[in-house]
């Protein structure tokens, strides 16, 4: 027999074990050993410290018949005390809302019931060191965050500013702090880019702003070697001002728990007393939270990714949440960290059309075949078997095809204007362009594709911006780019992708075609809302591009639908049948209503 109890000399569990004969002796012995308990010469017994792994201890004690006594108060407190303790991470202060700046720069006034949110949400920002401002898109988050910035400043809380953004955003944040807040100068900001990576060379300005790739490069100009695996921090943030603040802009750019990105940012978040994380895409997937909880309350987040995924899920695949379990959380970290307004400002209707176009013969049959080549290379990977993993490697390459063959090895030669999409997207432009005078933005995933529609569509003196910059503007030239662009009624046409999908607003084009689709919902959330936002007067039409019976429908129906991911969507099974290989490949638009299959 074992006997546990939580000693009140030391803290820990101590598990002392009763007369056993030797064979359960060595049971017990070698359970113990294998997680890793110690054994203590002073009250001989083996102790842990109170975390949830100890109960997983007592479950192995049971099922190998060991008989366990411990009372059902030590179980309430080892379980208390390991999920989510109290610590002095988060402070609350009484700071009000600066007035002057607000009169410099009248906020919003949003929709019934929420006119003064703003206002609202600015308070509540600057009465807390940790949040995550969880707003709507085009609902000025910026300008809610630099008030606040302005705010703590002025108040003399925090005297430097630590701003990371995705790659688009930098030039936007820097010209919303020069416009809103009356502290700093430009002279006052460094923007950190790829081609300038040491950022304690630009530890002579109060506020610097940079991008997540280049912070992850900042990481390894220090140390070559900076990964997952480091466990010190690169950059000395100590000798850059006493008070700090870190902005984490699209902070669902660290949702990845396990990613070298949002491991290196959580090791330098010790040198900030006030975190902020910025969203308008959050909590699409739940398991997602726990990287912003950990970045934002460490001591609060004692359990590993994979102790707290076990703990709030139900099934093996871990996609069921646990209801009181969620719930939970929620009470005891979201609810100090969150501040949601969602759906406040009035806006135009963004309508959405789907266009279902016929593949024809030819190409037909060339899908036919890339299929098969899939699912060809999917049985070599499994012997004979089909696991969701290989499908999930080889699904980006068949959702190229779709987009245009000639993306695809083998179908370089392939003509732009032989895709049956390029019929359909002429013919949207001439109604939209040449019928409406409006002006349109045209998204697809690739680079490439995007090129061949500017040399085809020349006529309507497309601008082009991508991540490639030997074919697309350069990533320093964007804003300017942009900017000339809006001004310039005579150009038609905006080709991009995701590099315009955060930060930026074109409220110029009030007409929007998805050639391709993202496979990233959170890509996809962030794209669809940049023609719209308070300065559109015009009803938005977002009109998508679908070709019937192919994986374009499984991306629009299964993923982006169902604001999930691909791997989510693939992986809710082990191995997959036939024919859920086969519905992956040519779903049906009549087996949809609404987005749910019936």
């Amino acid at each position: 027999m074992v006997k546990v109890y939580i000693s009140d000399q030391d803290g820990d569990v101590h598990f002392k074990t009763i007369k056993s004969n030797s064979f359960e002796m060595d049971t017990v012995v070698g359970l113990f050993k294998a997680n890793f308990l110690i054994f203590d010469y002073e009250t001989k017994t083996w102790k842990y410290p109170i975390k949830l792994e100890v109960l997983n201890v007592i479950d192995e004690l049971k099922y190998n018949d060991i008989t366990v006594e411990v009372s059902d108060d030590d179980i309430e407190v080892i379980k208390l005390a390991s999920l989510y303790p109290p610590s002095n991470e988060l402070k609350r202060i009484k700071f009000s809302v600066d007035k002057e700046l607000l009169e410099k720069h009248p906020p919003l006034i949003g929709k019934k019931g929420f006119e003064n949110f703003q206002v609202d949400a600015i308070r509540q920002l600057i009465q807390k060191n940790r949040n995550l401002l969880d707003i709507s898109c085009r609902s000025g988050k910026t300008f809610i965050c630099v008030n606040a910035i302005s705010t703590l400043y002025k108040l003399g809380k925090i005297d430097r500013v630590f701003i990371v953004c995705r790659n688009e955003g930098v030039e936007n944040f820097k010209n919303e702090i020069l416009k809103f807040s009356p502290y700093f100068t430009e002279d006052d900001i460094a923007e950190v880019w790829t081609y300038n990576r040491d950022i304690e060379k630009c530890f002579d300005k109060k506020i610097i702003i940079t991008n997540y790739i280049t912070f992850r490069l900042s990481c390894a100009y220090k140390n070559p070697k900076a990964s997952v695996k480091s466990r010190k921090p690169m950059i000395d943030f100590s000798k850059w001002g006493n008070n700090r603040l870190i902005v984490l802009d699209e902070v669902q750019s660290i949702n990845h728990h396990d990613s070298i990105q949002t491991h290196l940012l959580q090791l330098h978040a010790e040198y900030f007393e006030y975190r902020y994380g910025l969203s308008g895409t959050l909590g699409f997937n739940f398991l997602n939270w726990y990287s912003l909880a950990k970045f934002m309350l460490p001591q609060r987040m004692t359990m590993s990714f994979s102790e707290w995924r076990d703990y709030i899920t139900t099934d093996r695949f871990h996609t069921r949440i646990d209801e009181v379990k969620a719930n939970e959380f929620k009470s005891k970290i979201l609810d100090k960290l969150l501040i949601t307004y969602h759906d406040c400002i009035i806006q135009s209707e963004n309508v959405k059309v789907i266009t279902y176009c016929d593949m024809g013969d030819k190409f037909r049959q060339m899908y036919k075949d890339i299929c098969e080549k899939y699912v060809e290379d999917i049985f070599k990977m499994d012997d004979g078997k089909i696991t969701s993993k290989s499908a999930l490697l080889k699904f980006g390459e068949l959702s190229k095809f779709t987009s245009d063959p000639s993306l695809i090895e083998g179908y370089e030669n392939f003509k732009i204007e032989d895709n049956p999409k390029f019929a359909i997207l002429s013919s949207l432009l001439d109604k939209y362009i040449n019928e409406q005078g409006n002006r349109v933005i045209i998204w697809s995933v690739h680079p490439q594709l995007l090129n061949k529609l500017s040399e085809k569509l020349s006529k309507y003196k497309p601008l082009v911006i991508h991540g490639d910059a030997s074919t697309s503007v350069k990533k320093n030239e964007r804003m300017d780019e942009l900017n000339a662009f809006k001004k310039d009624s005579s150009r038609k046409i905006l080709l991009t992708n995701k590099v315009l999908s955060t930060s930026i607003s074109v409220t110029e084009c009030c007409r929007q075609i998805y050639w391709d689709l993202p496979l990233n919902s959170d890509d996809f959330e962030q794209s669809i809302e940049r023609p719209r936002g308070p300065m559109q007067k015009e009803t938005v039409e977002t009109n998508i591009l679908l070709f019937s019976k192919s994986v374009d429908i499984y991306t629009w129906f299964e993923i982006l639908c169902k604001k999930s991911n691909v791997r989510k969507a693939i992986l809710e099974k082990d191995t997959l049948s036939t024919q859920d290989l086969k519905k992956m490949l040519n779903p049906d638009k009549r087996y949809y209503v609404d987005g749910i299959e019936v």
